[in-house]
């Protein structure tokens, strides 16, 4: 025989609580997901390839497709500047 007891009020005050914070954290995670987590992206771009001169080059395409081109004297592009993509 299954005994049904009634639940307190401090279990159903429990109960309300963990709810609300359940639909909180999952109201938070879907506006998160739907904003892409306010992170910005990054260029794609490719390796520093080492030139004939001693310099580097490097290329980049941005989110919206644009081409960037940057040259640099070592290795790392601490010191690199956009330069023309356009080949010599």
């Amino acid at each position: 025989m299954v005994r049904f007891e009634k639940r307190s009020n401090l279990a159903n005050q429990i109960e309300r609580e963990v709810t609300m914070i359940y639909r909180a954290v999952t109201f938070g995670l879907l506006i998160a997901t739907m904003s892409g987590f306010g992170a910005v992206a990054a260029p794609s771009c490719g390796a520093w390839e080492l030139q004939s001169d001693g310099s580097y080059w490097q290329q980049c395409v941005y989110d919206n497709g644009s081409q960037h081109c940057f040259t640099a004297t070592d290795s790392k592009g601490s010191n690199s500047r956009e330069i023309s993509c356009k080949s010599p």
